[in-house]
């Protein structure tokens, strides 16, 4: 089909030129030998959608008889309102009525009484012409969700905590925008209508990336660390409002969720989700679906999540070089590190902290046995390592330190004469299983 838009104004001769240009030819001489011999002389302004196999007759009679054939939009599921009211702002047949009024006075026109618009917009297709006004759809589309947030309230799941319809039109955004699947949308309602019951934080990333302003596409440890309003790691209960606009299935599925005792989930990879009603469990679900250390956080594993930032060490022995390289790395790596909106901690063997520059002091200056010094190492290396680097790691941050663990080994191993079996046990001890990702040797 043809799209004619025919303006107000548009006589035979003009209309008849867009149905050619559009690759739809009638004779003009037999058009207007119809219009005389009807009395169809006036055509009506409107949009038609017409074929080529449409008689000249059959076209005569829409066009006169106006009969327009509605345009649509279709508002997506899990948009939110600002992209709702792009979607409206950029067609080119309404009338953009709303386009300098606030938000707040959105809600006004619409007989709301909330101040934040976000979820009271009911995602579906509507349907409407030339002329029709932006403010007629988002009218139709809050009404629609007045009315379908009110049937799911009248019929949820009474031992559901939500203390008015509002609450759970917040949870059905939090759901709409966790479900990956049909099937997981009551689960997931389950799993947070649960850990609201047992007083535990929803701890949802979709809530914590509607609270961070000019989101890159990436969420890091230091987002979820960041309170915001709408931090479901740092704060108890519900967002202050939904987080985006949920749709009939997630709205059905926030009123009556599951039976279950889950408490825990996470991303498979294939859109679904595994559930879990134990930290172990999910654990264990952790490691076996989000083997990708590296990977964008998913939902509800800040009790696992690994450490995202980097840590470089560099070794060697005085006069090697070590220190003017690790200089000009450093300031390498801190611009290409600010643009990505991170920092770079530098540190080093023994010290870094204040009781490891104290211990830096008693090494260089005291004589003592081999064991004594090792000892005092790995106390250093503790308080490093349990307040510097493994704080900036899990906010994202990287870490060059000047000597780490192969120093010890060096100096207290080799140097020393201890061996590598009993610095193993201490090492063990401050660090686990932890190594640097990168160690440059001079």
């Amino acid at each position: 089909p043809v799209q004619l838009v025919v303006e107000p104004g548009y006589g035979t001769d003009k209309t008849l030129q867009k149905l050619a240009d559009a690759g739809v030819t009638v004779s003009p001489r037999y058009f207007k030998l119809l219009q005389r011999l009807t009395g169809r002389t006036t055509l009506k302004a409107g949009d038609y959608k017409i074929t080529d196999q449409m008689s000249p007759m059959s076209l005569l009679e829409k066009i006169s008889d106006g009969k327009v054939d509605p345009t649509q939009i279709t508002v997506i599921e899990g948009w939110t309102f600002q992209r709702l009211r792009d979607a409206l702002a950029k067609n080119p047949i309404l009338i953009h009525d709303t386009k300098d009024l606030s938000q707040e006075q959105i809600l006004k026109l619409v007989g709301s009484t909330h101040t934040h618009a976000e979820g009271l917009f009911y995602p579906a297709t509507y349907d409407f012409i030339t002329g029709d006004k932006e403010s007629e759809i988002l009218q139709r589309a809050y009404d629609k969700m007045q009315k379908e947030l009110q049937v799911v309230w009248d019929n949820r799941d009474k031992t559901t905590s939500y203390k008015n319809p509002y609450e759970l039109l917040i949870m059905a955004s939090i759901i709409e925008k966790e479900a990956g699947t049909h099937e997981d949308r009551a689960l997931i309602s389950s799993v947070f209508n649960n850990r609201l019951q047992k007083g535990m934080k929803l701890q949802t990333d979709p809530s914590v990336i509607y609270g961070i302003k000019n989101y890159d596409g990436n969420i890091r440890k230091r987002d979820l660390l960041t309170d915001t309003p709408y931090n479901t790691y740092t704060r108890m209960g519900l967002p202050p409002t939904p987080i985006a606009l949920p749709g009939k299935a997630a709205l059905q599925a926030a009123a009556l969720p599951d039976k279950t005792h889950y408490l825990y989930f996470v991303a498979r990879g294939d859109k679904s989700s595994a559930f879990a009603q134990t930290l172990a469990e999910h654990n264990a679900n952790v490691r076996k679906y989000q083997q990708n250390p590296n990977q964008p956080l998913t939902r509800l594993h800040e009790e696992t999540m690994k450490p995202r930032g980097k840590m470089i060490s560099f070794e060697g022995i005085d006069g090697a070089g070590k220190s003017t390289f690790m200089a000009w790395f450093v300031n390498e790596l801190e611009h290409r590190l600010a643009k990505q909106h991170r920092s770079l901690i530098q540190t080093r063997e023994p010290g870094g902290t204040p009781v490891g520059e104290n211990i830096r002091n008693l090494l260089l200056n005291q004589s003592m046995l081999p064991t004594t010094e090792a000892l005092l190492m790995f106390a250093a290396r503790q308080e490093l390592f349990s307040r510097v680097i493994l704080p900036a790691l899990t906010r994202g941050d990287w870490v060059v330190s000047d000597r780490f663990v192969d120093a010890s080994f060096a100096y207290q191993g080799g140097g020393r004469g201890l061996t590598n079996h009993k610095l193993e046990q201490p090492n063990d001890w401050v660090l686990g299983d932890f190594h640097p990702d990168y160690t440059i040797i001079f």
